[in-house]
């Protein structure tokens, strides 16, 4: 399909190379350039007789019989002119005739290639679809050989694998049974040994418990034995209870007798402030008097201000 593929690029570019206009070599570049040679000369005949048109306008005092006998005269010019566009005319219908059957032909070798390349294009998908179906069946088939013959690996495998975990875990049952046996016979001997640890300590314990109430027994009848008598100060247990109670007793009463005592200090100074009071209020309200009076018994002039002035002397005059 590339050899193809490449033939078929070649081809255009063999079209494209003899219809280039740039190249000189090729048939349309020459039959263009005649062409444009021609219109080249058609242009100069033309100004040539623009220029003797003007030239006539400029000389019309001029012998008329001078310029027929000239033989660059207008009508020469006219006749060349007119032969230039007849074969110019002839060229043009040339140029026209190969440009169409160019065309044509060109027309003609698109569609036989593009058939041709829709045929070989076709032919090329048809043969690669039957090379795809062909591999798509060969792996289909391969695929399912292989997957045949994994299943039976994996089935021999599974047997093999359920074989040997059957055995492993025989033996690790084993095993675990040994070792609880093991164990049970580790904790009897342990547990053994803690309860005859705890049988000595729970003897010992009452052995212990026992003395101690003997001895608490034998404190309690030396307490009880001296309890003393309460008619005589300070012997014994009830004696001391006898003292303690009369302290207690005489504490009591001084402790009224203080409260009495400052029941009465708080009426004498309660008495003391009252009388102090008595006394600011009556030194307050003399004041208070003597502010009103006037100075020395003087009269007050009325709006006049009266300042008096105290002199004061310590000792002798």
């Amino acid at each position: 399909m590339d050899e193809r593929l490449n033939n078929q690029a070649r081809a255009w570019d063999e079209v494209i190379k003899e219809t280039d206009l740039q190249n000189p070599t090729t048939p349309l570049a020459q039959n263009a350039k005649g062409f444009s040679d021609q219109v080249n000369s058609l242009d100069s005949a033309l100004s040539s007789v623009e220029k003797a048109y003007a030239g006539e306008g400029d000389d019309q005092n001029r012998d008329r019989d001078d310029r027929q006998n000239d033989p660059n005269s207008l009508d020469e010019k006219l006749k060349s002119l007119t032969s230039a566009s007849d074969e110019l005319g002839k060229n043009l219908d040339e140029l026209s005739s190969q440009h169409s059957e160019l065309s044509e032909a060109l027309k003609n070798a698109f569609k036989d290639s593009a058939d041709e390349t829709s045929k070989n294009i076709n032919n090329l998908i048809s043969q690669e679809i039957r090379q795809v179906s062909a591999q798509g069946s060969a792996g289909a088939d391969s695929i399912q050989n292989s997957f045949t013959s994994s299943i039976y690996g994996l089935a021999e495998a599974s047997n093999v694998i359920v074989r040997d975990a059957g055995n492993s875990l025989e033996a690790q049952r084993r095993d675990i049974a040994g070792k609880v046996e093991n164990l049970k016979a580790s904790l009897d001997g342990v547990t053994q040994s803690s309860l005859e640890q705890l049988d000595a300590r729970t003897g010992n314990a009452s052995r212990d418990l026992a003395g101690a109430s003997v001895l608490l027994a034998d404190d309690l009848n030396k307490v009880i034995l001296d309890l003393g008598d309460s008619r005589v100060d300070g012997s014994g247990l009830l004696g001391a209870l006898k003292t303690n109670a009369a302290k207690a007793g005489a504490a009591d009463f001084q402790l009224a007798l203080a409260s009495q005592n400052a029941q009465g200090y708080t009426s004498v100074r309660a008495e003391d402030i009252a009388a102090v009071q008595l006394r600011q209020a009556q030194f307050k309200a003399s004041l208070e008097k003597l502010k009103s009076l006037p100075s020395f018994h003087l009269p007050d002039g009325g709006k006049a201000e009266v300042k008096v002035v105290y002199t004061f002397h310590i000792g002798d005059m």
